[in-house]
């Protein structure tokens, strides 16, 4: 019994010591040549770029507007700012993170440059569907959009207030179809339809979010989510590529510092970038 347990015990050790060995393998190889002490000095955003591009993996295919994004390591990624825009959503991301009253549900910052050009943070893997984030997160994606929409556009204090408002918005719609219903005039029939429309609309958001509400999960995701939009995060951060899950399996916001202060002073101008991803 004793021969067996020892057995067990070496076979479970050169497991891990070879799970060791491939991260830091991993790792070498990810990093192979970039000298980060180096790449510090370095005092332009081309000259930063191009020493990345040249010995880090590019993630997201350089897509981001005002960031692009290379792999450090098996845990950590490089983001480096391209333009004004980008310094000032690294600073952003910075101030979240130093805010300790933020109940964390986004990647933190390992390391940063003073001057915003540049952050080392947590690696997650991107979620790469609506699917996917239902699945992960338990809330349906289009439902998740619509109730985003909802907090921005009536400012409720918490969620169950919002259940009020939606119901209260329910039962008045409802008894507008009532009092409509039997009307014969154009103008009455085309309000019939609007408020047959609405309710259509909000009986099963109501139906969703007293479901929310039940779940203790799904509850503690959108407060920290609330929590950020009253700080200003825009929905642009928002959407389901913007999360993922980190080595220990947690669901996290990684790129989050698309404010309203960064929409205005960079991006107000095209009205179509405030619901892009960045």
């Amino acid at each position: 019994m004793a021969t067996k347990k020892l057995l067990e015990q070496f076979i479970l050790n050169e497991v891990k010591k070879a799970f060791k060995e491939a991260q830091e393998k991993e790792e070498k190889k990810a990093s192979s040549g970039f000298d980060f002490n180096f790449f510090k000095t370095l005092g332009t955003i081309p000259a930063r770029l191009n020493y990345a591009k040249k010995l880090l993996e590019q993630l997201g295919a350089g897509l981001g507007s005002s960031r692009e994004t290379f792999k450090l390591s098996a845990n950590r990624v490089l983001k480096i700012a391209k333009n004004e825009a980008g310094v000032a959503q690294t600073e952003a991301e910075l101030e979240f993170i130093r805010n300790n009253s933020i109940p964390r549900n986004f990647t933190t910052i390992e390391e940063f440059d003073p001057k915003g050009n540049w952050i080392v943070a947590e690696l997650v893997k991107p979620f790469e569907s609506e699917r996917e984030f239902a699945i992960e997160t338990g809330i349906n994606y289009q439902f998740y959009e619509n109730l985003i929409k909802t907090i921005q556009d009536r400012k409720p204090q918490n969620l169950q207030s919002l259940l009020f408002i939606a119901e209260h918005d329910l039962e008045e719609a409802n008894n507008k179809i009532i009092e409509l219903k039997d009307a014969e005039d154009f103008k009455s029939q085309v309000a019939l339809q609007d408020y047959e429309d609405t309710f259509s609309e909000l009986e099963p958001f109501v139906h969703r979010l007293k479901a929310l509400l039940k779940s203790k999960t799904q509850y503690n995701f959108m407060m920290k989510i609330m929590n950020l939009l009253e700080r200003g995060l825009e929905w642009g951060d928002l959407g389901f590529s913007h999360f993922g899950k980190n080595s220990k399996g947690e669901i996290l916001i990684y790129d989050y510092g698309f404010t309203t202060d960064v929409y205005k002073k960079y991006y107000k101008a095209s009205s179509s970038d405030r619901d892009s991803n960045y």
